[in-house]
């Protein structure tokens, strides 16, 4: 699984003009933004805004995993827990206990 994402610059060669993009993975394939030319405080703010939104997505995500993980573990550890159920040749009937001291009024 590959992910992350950034900002880079490229030049025009003809114009010599340089350019902000956005790249960022997804499903294992880079992915770019036009943001403007480098340098521009709207290229920039955008990028940085691009930025968050796509770590918050990736932070919702693996927490998503990491829950899902968390409870096939928990569940496991239940289920080990849990006694087996007893088969009816384990089963013993009880004997009636007798009582040898006498209730007593008082």
């Amino acid at each position: 699984m590959t992910f992350g994402c950034g900002l880079s610059n490229k030049t025009n060669k003809k114009t010599g003009t340089i350019f902000q993009y956005f790249w960022w993975y997804e499903d294992s394939k880079k992915h770019e933004k036009y943001l403007g030319k480098s340098g521009s405080e709207k290229a920039n703010q955008d990028g940085i805004k691009l930025k968050l939104a796509y770590y918050q997505k990736q932070d919702h995500e693996l927490h998503k995993i990491i829950s899902e993980l968390v409870e096939k573990v928990e569940s496991t550890i239940e289920s080990s827990l849990k006694p087996e159920p007893l088969t009816p040749s384990q089963i013993q009937p009880t004997k009636p206990q007798l009582k040898y001291i006498p209730e007593t009024e008082e």
